[in-house]
């Protein structure tokens, strides 16, 4: 099949053009031994581009016709398909198709299209014009399919090239309640033994189920009650909000419905509870890592010199990945309280947090490193600066109350190596006998109390102890890129699945 887009040699990489398929098309379609042909053996210009076209041997497999289905291709690989394909959403052109597994833990699959613009490697930096996601969960004993999604555009993303190392699930629901469906038993319910009580204030509603399914209803008061193709009881959901048919037997339930509550009733079957109502019958997807929603936000980034200037610049590489506008205030030597880094100004983040009036958008505290040697440690309940908890209790108060912004602490590492360069023990103590761990903790309570989430690197990005020695301090207590990326990279993970930014009307 001649492909437009594979048009010079140059384009011809190795490895791209497959030998066996080359002796194939000058033997008539008769395959002979690998490498019996030698360019010893081939005339000038009796392998020509025309050849190379027909015969283009791309070391992936084709999927050209409306045999293939792409609901039917579930198997990791990279695929070559055309227009032709059912169910392909790039419609013009030759498509990339690139089918790998999630993570979610449930058989969950990924498939994502990439129209072919130039040529299959295209390294020029031009994004595609069409490139579409979806996924789909299989089941791998049976190798029939549970869950297919549809295709979601996300040609306009940033950087779309980037987003297949995101995305950590999908979660999706679907109302099967069908208001209109002749398959209710009107005027009662049944109770948990499966006897049919009459009153008029309900209808039934007969729900088909298999083993495994997940279902969610919004009122967890009602009785449910899992029946057998025979009308036998299975098993029994009642008072539950989310329940899974575990019994092989169970093949439908009765959903009992008010009345008077029809029009906004949902039972939604998949593997989360919608927050929002879902139409009858429709389905509601959230794929996770694909949500772009700080892109173009302000980040006001306070700390000490590893926010500002240390050499692995995580805040940084946090906007660039997350397309925040960055205004960088981290101050080296700074800190929260008077005593900051002995000899240095001290309380440098108190004040850039005191400047920061009406402010929208995300706000990020990087405090510790230079405070806790000095700054005693006080206790939970303290409001003024010559504590730890009270230099943070008034911070956090300064930030929340002056300004509609979306405020974030995050924790990085302290001070990891001794004078002498040694690494310094996770159990030292400052004059006040206090450990490292102690402050953090207190940034943890504090931000607790007031409903604020902590971003805390230094007990869950893996980067601390030992770990130090594997290349990722440029000096006592700075990141080398190394560090920073493993930073970053913590920290875009949290603000992108744990951490969202106010809606607009959030205001001061």
């Amino acid at each position: 099949m001649p492909i437009e887009h594979i048009n010079k040699t140059d384009t011809l990489n190795e490895g791209r053009v497959k030998m066996n398929d080359i002796i194939t098309a000058f033997n008539e379609g008769v395959p002979v031994a690998d490498k019996s042909i030698g360019t010893d053996k081939l005339a000038d210009n009796s392998v020509t581009q025309e050849i190379l076209n027909e015969n283009h041997a791309i070391n992936f497999e084709w999927l050209s016709n409306n045999s293939y289905d792409l609901n039917y291709i579930w198997d990791e690989s990279n695929r070559i398909v055309d227009p032709s394909v059912l169910n392909n959403p790039i419609k013009n052109g030759i498509g990339l198709l690139k089918v790998f597994r999630g993570k979610t833990g449930k058989n969950e699959r990924f498939l994502w299209v990439t129209q072919i613009i130039e040529n299959i490697n295209n390294t020029n930096g031009d994004y595609p014009k069409e490139i579409y996601l979806r996924s789909m969960r299989v089941n791998e004993d049976t190798t029939s399919i549970v869950m297919v999604e549809n295709w979601e555009d996300i040609s306009n993303k940033k950087n779309p090239s980037t987003l297949l190392n995101r995305i950590v699930g999908v979660k999706t629901a679907k109302n099967v309640l069908n208001k209109d469906s002749n398959d209710k038993i009107a005027n009662g319910l049944y109770n948990n033994s499966g006897t049919w009580i009459t009153n008029n204030n309900f209808d039934s509603f007969k729900i088909e189920a298999d083993l495994g399914d997940e279902f969610h209803v919004r009122n967890d008061t009602l009785t449910i009650v899992g029946f057998s193709g025979e009308g036998n009881v299975t098993e029994v959901f009642s008072d539950k909000k989310s329940f899974i048919v575990e019994k092989a037997s169970t093949k439908f339930f009765y959903y009992p419905v008010r009345k008077d509550l029809l029009d906004t009733e949902v039972i939604a079957k998949g593997n989360f509870y919608p927050q929002k109502y879902i139409g009858y019958e429709e389905r509601d997807t959230i794929i996770g890592g694909l949500n772009d929603s700080w892109e173009g936000k302000q980040w006001v980034a306070l700390g000490t010199s590893l926010t500002a200037n240390g050499s692995g610049k995580y805040a940084n590489r946090v906007a660039s990945e997350l397309g925040l506008v960055l205004d960088n205030r981290g101050v080296s030597g700074g800190g929260i309280s008077p005593v900051a880094s002995e000899g240095n100004p001290g309380n440098t983040t108190m004040q850039a947090a005191q400047s920061l009036e009406d402010f929208e958008g995300l706000v990020t505290i990087e405090c510790g490193p230079n405070d806790w040697q000095y700054c005693p440690l006080g206790e939970l309940g303290d409001t003024s600066d010559d504590t730890w908890y009270g230099c943070l209790d008034e911070i956090t108060n300064t930030v929340i109350n002056n300004t509609s912004a979306r405020l974030v602490f995050i924790v990085l590492n302290a001070r990891a190596l001794n004078s002498d360069g040694s690494l310094r023990s996770v159990y030292w103590e400052n004059q006040f006998n206090k450990k490292y761990f102690d402050y953090v903790k207190a940034v943890e309570e504090v931000a607790n109390m007031y409903g604020v989430p902590t971003i805390n690197c230094f007990s869950n990005s893996g980067l601390g102890g030992e770990n130090f020695r594997r290349g990722t301090l440029t000096d006592h207590i700075h990141h080398t890129d190394l560090g920073g990326m493993i930073v970053s990279d913590y920290i875009v993970k949290q603000l992108s699945y744990s951490i969202n930014p106010f809606p607009g009307n959030f205001k001061p």
